[in-house]
């Protein structure tokens, strides 16, 4: 977590335990015999009275989301959104600095790794009506969570 915000701790609605954040794993379908899956996690944080959540989804190899990476951003659970190219070392990496009509989140970064797995990174806020708060993260880093190699399945 960036300076100054706090990841929330949630009571599972299915073991009734505390955790951080929620997960699952889905499978997707098959393409050329390969099994598509994607993996997701979040965690709601907050600073002051600033509420939002954090969250990141990998598609394994052999997934059918667009390769160019605005358009694999834009791709993002069919958000759209306005999308600008950031270099991050030798990687491109799609960056939606503005939502479309659909703003289930504010900001989030998109790259394939040549290998074909893909990384979504998101975070927003819940109360659009709040006062504006920075986000977590600016764009740069998330475009550098993207490639970060603690993300990328193997």
């Amino acid at each position: 977590m960036p300076a100054g915000y706090t990841a929330e701790k949630t009571v599972s609605s299915e073991t009734g335990k505390e955790t951080l954040g929620t997960h699952q794993a889905d499978f997707t379908g098959r393409a050329g015999g390969v099994e598509l899956w994607s993996y997701m996690a979040s965690v709601d944080v907050t600073k002051g009275t600033w509420r939002g959540r954090l969250l990141t989804e990998v598609h394994t190899p052999g997934n059918l989301l667009p390769t160019e990476p605005c358009a694999l951003a834009r791709a993002f659970w069919g958000m759209g959104g306005e999308c600008q190219p950031m270099t991050v070392g030798d990687a491109t990496v799609g960056v939606v600095v503005r939502p479309g009509s659909d703003n289930r989140f504010d900001q989030w970064a998109a790259y394939r790794h040549p290998d074909g797995v893909v990384v979504f990174v998101a975070q927003g806020a819940y109360d659009r009506q709040a006062p504006a708060s920075p986000l977590p993260f600016t764009a740069r880093q998330l475009a550098a969570l993207a490639v970060d190699e603690r993300l990328h399945l193997r």
